[in-house]
């Protein structure tokens, strides 16, 4: 009699094989987005890194400035999800401690993934955006959030009264992306994470009441 043998191997279903092609596509565009920037950064080269045609990654993304920001949106927020320093700001009562857990979340996502970090403050602020984008959206919605936590200080009398949080929200971000940029000109030498949370407390020190 024989004996029948049964293939066991599982090979992945459609939608797993399009998620894991799209995930390659969006992994090796951050490298390179991060190496070159956008301008300098073509498809074809994006498709070889993935090892896709660049057919493949126009049938995931209509185009490279939409992977662009694809490659920005989904890698925050990836980032976010999986910060516990997020989760403890939201329980902190102090708003000068929340300041310094949310720049502490900031450094973490260096630390994580400096090729994310490289497009955000590189990268980001030289794309030519419009005003009425989803993107631009997003990234005041990013600022407004960051910008809450001033108010909520001013609110609490934690800072000063004179404080304006939308000019407080910026210069925060700044003071990270400009330590960020000389990090990286330097060949990331020495300790980021010494270096800013130096700064924040500066900043910090100039607007507590």
């Amino acid at each position: 009699m024989e004996t029948m043998i049964k293939n066991t191997h599982k090979w992945p279903k459609r939608s797993e094989r399009a998620e894991e092609t799209r995930r390659r596509i969006i992994e090796a565009a951050m490298r390179l987005f991060a190496q070159h920037g956008f301008d300098r950064t073509s498809t074809a080269i994006i498709a070889k890194e993935a090892g896709v045609s660049q057919g493949i990654i126009f049938h995931y993304f209509e185009n490279k400035r939409k992977l662009f920001w694809t490659v920005v949106l989904e890698g925050v927020e990836e980032a976010d999800s999986r910060k516990k320093a997020l989760e403890e700001i939201a329980k902190q009562t102090d708003p000068v401690e929340k300041l310094r857990l949310f720049g502490r979340s900031m450094i973490q996502r260096v630390e994580e993934n400096p090729e994310l970090n490289e497009i955000l403050t590189r990268h980001v602020p030289a794309m030519k955006i419009d005003s009425e984008s989803v993107e631009v959206h997003w990234l005041l919605g990013k600022l407004m959030s960051l910008e809450g936590l001033f108010v909520e200080g001013k609110a609490k009398k934690a800072f000063r009264e004179a404080l304006d949080t939308h000019i407080a929200a910026i210069t925060f971000i700044g003071i990270f992306n400009a330590n960020c940029l000389r990090w990286n000109m330097l060949g990331r030498k020495g300790s980021l994470q010494e270096t800013v949370q130096k700064a924040f407390e500066m900043f910090l020190t100039g607007i507590i009441a």
